[in-house]
């Protein structure tokens, strides 16, 4: 939460508000040794014990998607219904809200949220040299493309939304620095929770909500529990900051929608809780949570193939079935390098972008999932696409891969340059391993030859 948490009478409100509804919370957001210059983190107040709730935060006390669109956002269901997915809708809803200010419902839960100077770790607020840092790494990329959401949303949906006639914001258009906001903090502090059953008002995915206190867990992937993590229980928080910690904490929706912030694992006063937030590469954890960790088993390195370098030989339709059956891709998607090995789906898809009219014919009839048995001049010609491809982006960072280990290790774990560094490193590494530079064309067939014999 924000820097209103640095007040104890505010934090007392929050814990009013929430208690008012019959809610409980076991956990507070308290600044590490570093003062008013540290992030907030959410800890414990009291021993939790395995499987006990920490915090329990009636549907009345969270905005959800659902929720905005059975009540004030109804009317976007005939009027805008191309804009009902969750993230829109509840980043809608938190705007809405916010420009209510004190006669919002929902006006203490939204006071205790990170304002754009704390979300300065996050591309959208970041100062121009550490944007350029990230310049050449995926986060930039995804970055530039929310930064045009940002702004075509807002044109094209948020202000005529706002100045309907039968609209909730009573014609009154919120400026683009609020709308930027919104969905910054939707982007990082919102979760995804399981329904209690299948098809329960329709839905089969679960609910996305904005809830008092999650915003300040830390993120951490939820099949990490079972590695080694001894200081999760130390009152002084001293898990190393470069290394991902596992989720202590499950967020639930429980059969009457009350959300449930459950303990994983025995949890002392003062613990950090850390919460799975949804898988998500570091590339996608800068972009929406302004975080980067050392080996997140997510991390990948992205790549796509412009459709004008395709072949153009009359057999763009077979390429296309044949990419979307087999790895559900379409022309111009994204493929994916990883730092250990080449996938093979990769090196596959290519060799179905290169391959002729004759090729394709018979890689169409290979049926979904049995591996491709490649010709040896396709698989070479897919591998000097992917090395070419690997070239690319290598030129696109501003320094070398031993630069950036060098600058990495200097740097403080959690600034925005550390985050950027941590990227970078990876994707160098992944780049370098997939066979670009002095390893050339021969050794690339190598791990792909190796992966495609383990299938078989």
């Amino acid at each position: 939460c924000s820097h209103f948490f640095s007040a104890p009478t505010a934090a007392m409100a929050l814990q009013q508000w929430l208690q008012d509804a019959g809610g409980t919370a076991a956990v507070a957001a308290a600044r590490g040794a570093a003062g008013r210059a540290a992030p907030l983190q959410l800890k414990t107040t009291a021993y939790i014990a395995e499987d006990q709730p920490m915090l329990m935060v009636p549907s009345s006390r969270f905005i959800s998607a659902e929720s905005m669109l059975e009540e004030e956002l109804k009317f976007l269901e005939k009027a805008f219904p191309e804009v009902i997915v969750p993230p829109f809708v509840l980043a809608l809803g938190l705007l809405l809200h916010g420009a209510q200010g004190r006669d919002s419902k929902f006006h203490p839960l939204i006071k205790s949220l990170p304002s754009g100077a704390e979300l300065r770790n996050l591309p959208s607020y970041m100062k121009p040299a550490e944007r350029r840092m990230l310049k050449g790494t995926d986060a930039f990329a995804l970055a530039s493309n929310l930064d045009q959401e940002i702004t075509e949303t807002y044109e094209q949906y948020v202000r005529p939304i706002a100045a309907a006639a039968d609209s909730p914001f009573g014609g009154k258009v919120p400026p683009l620095s609020r709308w930027r906001w919104s969905l910054a903090i939707t982007w990082r502090c919102s979760i995804t929770l399981p329904l209690p059953s299948a098809g329960q008002r329709g839905e089969s995915g679960g609910i996305k909500v904005l809830a008092p206190f999650l915003c300040d867990a830390a993120h951490a992937d939820s099949a990490g529990l079972g590695e080694s993590s001894t200081s999760r229980n130390e009152p002084d928080g001293t898990a190393a900051a470069s290394r991902p910690l596992p989720a202590v904490a499950e967020a639930l929706l429980l059969p009457d929608h009350t959300l449930a912030l459950v303990a994983r694992v025995a949890l002392q006063p003062g613990a950090a809780v850390s919460v799975d937030f949804g898988a998500r590469s570091n590339a996608e954890l800068i972009v929406a949570r302004g975080e980067a960790v050392a080996g997140n088993a997510h991390d990948c390195v992205k790549f796509h193939v412009e459709a004008s370098s395709l072949p153009q030989d009359g057999a763009r339709r077979v390429r296309e079935e044949v990419l979307q059956r087999r790895y559900g891709l379409q022309i111009g998607d994204q493929m994916k390098l990883l730092a250990d090995r080449v996938p093979v789906e990769t090196v596959e898809a290519l060799a179905v972008m290169a391959a002729s009219p004759k090729q394709l014919r018979k890689l169409a009839k290979v049926p979904t999932g049995t591996p491709l048995r490649l010709p040896s001049a396709l698989e070479m010609l897919a591998l000097e696409n992917l090395v070419h491809a690997c070239q690319v982006r290598l030129g696109g960072y501003a320094a070398s891969l031993d630069a950036d280990e060098s600058a990495l290790r200097a740097s403080e774990p959690g600034t925005a340059k550390h985050n950027a560094l941590l990227l970078r490193v990876y994707e160098q590494v992944a780049l370098l391993a997939s066979g670009v530079g002095s390893r050339g064309r021969d050794s690339m067939a190598t791990p792909y030859s190796i992966a495609r014999r383990r299938r078989l």
